[in-house]
């Protein structure tokens, strides 16, 4: 668990088998995991947050005490948010599909992403969670 934790945040591990290395890793790596809890619990009250900045052309947004970039994507010019782990990322108008005409009929639209799954829309500012129910 510490190398992957340690490969996660980016740092390589020493040849240092210390205790006091294994504690402070596994420490953050519950807090790190204990955080990830607390997001997925707020995620419709962060899109939310995020959805009103990156519509109301914000250069950032506040969420949770800590202020993140609003930045647009290199070459179709996007806007969005990332937060751990999290993307939070308007729906581009110059593609082909449905929520892209929709976005160029004057809807706004962002998607909440991680990794490469859609999670979740915002929607004029409704708020569609799209995990699959268990």
């Amino acid at each position: 668990m510490v190398d992957y934790f340690l490969n996660f945040i980016g740092m390589e591990k020493k040849n240092d088998s210390s205790e006091t290395l294994k504690r402070s890793v596994d420490y953050s790596y519950r807090a790190m995991m204990s955080d990830e809890v607390e997001r997925i619990d707020n995620l419709e009250e962060v899109a939310i947050t995020a959805f009103d900045a990156i519509f109301g052309g914000s250069d950032t947004v506040e969420i949770d005490e800590n202020v993140y970039p609003i930045r647009q994507t290199a070459k179709s010019k996007v806007r969005l948010v990332e937060r751990g782990g999290y993307t939070y990322i308007e729906q581009n108008p110059h593609k082909d599909s449905k929520w892209a005409k929709l976005a160029q009929e004057g809807h706004q639209i962002m998607w909440v992403m991680q990794g490469r799954r859609y999670l979740a829309q915002v929607k004029d500012g409704k708020f569609l969670n799209l995990k699959r129910k268990k």
